[in-house]
C-alpha cells in the first residue's frame, strides 16, 4: 500500500492511498464497481474521518485549480465520497465550521485509487490558510 503523510503542521492531517473498507455514505458524483466495491477506473474514492469537534466541508483541489466540493463531514464521524479523477495531483481543502480553512500538501493520484483523509483533534488550533 502506497502512503503519504501530508503536513499541515506536524501531521495534523493524513492522506493515505490504499484499500479502506467502509460503506459509502457521502456523495460527490460517481459510481461503484458492484463486484469489487472499488471506484470505477476514472474515479477516486475518498474516505474522510473527522476526529475534530468541528463540522468540516471537504474540497478536492485537482492539479492547477480544479476545485470540487465533496461534501460535509460532521464532527467525530466518517463519510466516503466518490469523485471523477481530473488530474494527476490532488490536495484537499477543509473548512472547519467557525475555525477557518486548512489545506493539505499535494500528492500524486491515479484513477481508481482509494484515499483516506484524517482530520485530527486540535487541528483548529493551528493557523488557517484563510
Amino acid at each position: 500500500m502506497k502512503a503519504a503523510r501530508l503536513g499541515l503542521l506536524a501531521g495534523m492531517l493524513a492522506l493515505s492511498l490504499g484499500g479502506a473498507a467502509c460503506a459509502s455514505s457521502g456523495s460527490g458524483g460517481g459510481g461503484w464497481d458492484s463486484g469489487s466495491g472499488q471506484p470505477l477506473e476514472n474515479e477516486v474514492r475518498i474516505r474522510v474521518e473527522n476526529q475534530n469537534t468541528a463540522q468540516a466541508t471537504i474540497y478536492a483541489i485537482w492539479g492547477a485549480g480544479g476545485r470540487v466540493r465533496l461534501g460535509i463531514v460532521n464532527s467525530n464521524s466518517v463519510e466516503v465520497f466518490t469523485t471523477t479523477w481530473r488530474a494527476p495531483d490532488l490536495s484537499m481543502e477543509m473548512r472547519l465550521l467557525a475555525a477557518g480553512t486548512y489545506a493539505s500538501n499535494s500528492i500524486p493520484v491515479s484513477p481508481g485509487e482509494v484515499l483516506e483523509l484524517v482530520l485530527t483533534p486540535g487541528m483548529d488550533r493551528y493557523r488557517p490558510i484563510r
